[in-house]
């Protein structure tokens, strides 16, 4: 699985995104870890899949980071 995972990610870095590891990315929106989800998201929105669920957690991701900066400054 992990393997599935790094190579969808793979290809969209290597700007050859496809249909099956668009599926992978979008299976990996779901994921309970905080990065896997970063990851997917990103590389999706990078290729213009900006629907609810990527936009959802790209905005999730910032307002956590957001929150995180102005914990550590306060």
């Amino acid at each position: 699985d992990q393997v599935r995972k790094a190579a969808a990610v793979t290809l969209y870095t290597l700007d050859c995104p496809n249909d099956k590891a668009k599926e992978i990315l979008r299976e990996m929106l779901i994921s309970e870890s905080e990065i896997v989800r970063w990851t997917s998201a990103h590389c999706l929105a990078h290729f213009g899949e900006c629907d609810s669920d990527v936009v959802a957690e790209v905005i999730k991701q910032i307002l956590s980071t957001e929150s995180a900066i102005k914990y550590e400054q306060g």
